[in-house]
């Protein structure tokens, strides 16, 4: 007796797999760059938007301060200039983050002697670039970690006290 092949079996064929794998695989390749491109720009539309609000607020300290922007003069006492970018750098978390006086002098709490500030309650908006920069940039002070880390973990942030001037610690964004 010769057995009849039946050709009502269900399932797919070797070749039709291939073919299904195959246009799987055109699909990413086109779809994956979209994702790609979309999280580059998130990226870039946080960094600018965060750079915006510290422009901000530096601008608003220093109209408050009677010119002086964040980090020029030491957070203890207001009336002493930075002697090193550390005290800069501490200097300018303690003045945006805390109440502090005419002069610059914080204060954890708010009384009629430091009628300004916190500027950012929440804390400093962070770098959501990775922290790449390996030159030196005059007049900056490079603000420490707790400042708006990067996203590799290095520091967030570049500021030049005197100036008010604030970039991104990464070297492909330093012209922002």
């Amino acid at each position: 007796m010769i057995r009849k092949i039946v050709r009502d079996q269900k399932g797919l064929t070797l070749v039709e797999m291939l073919i299904v794998v195959i246009l799987m695989g055109i699909i990413a390749a086109v779809a994956i760059p979209r994702f790609t491109t979309a999280t580059n720009d998130a990226l870039d539309n946080t960094l600018s938007a965060n750079l915006a609000s510290l422009r901000t607020v530096i601008e608003l300290y220093a109209a408050q301060h009677n010119g002086r922007f964040p980090g020029q003069v030491k957070e203890t006492d207001g009336t002493t200039a930075v002697s090193s970018n550390a005290e800069a750098a501490t200097a300018f978390v303690a003045q945006l983050a805390q109440y502090s006086d005419v002069s610059g002098k914080v204060s954890a709490t708010k009384d009629p002697n430091y009628p300004f500030g916190p500027y950012f309650r929440t804390g400093i908006p962070k770098n959501p670039l990775p922290s790449n920069s390996s030159t030196v940039v005059a007049d900056y002070v490079t603000v420490a970690t707790l400042v708006g880390t990067g996203a590799s973990g290095g520091t967030g942030w570049k500021v030049a006290a005197q100036t008010g001037q604030i970039i991104a610690n990464n070297s492909n964004y330093d012209n922002r």
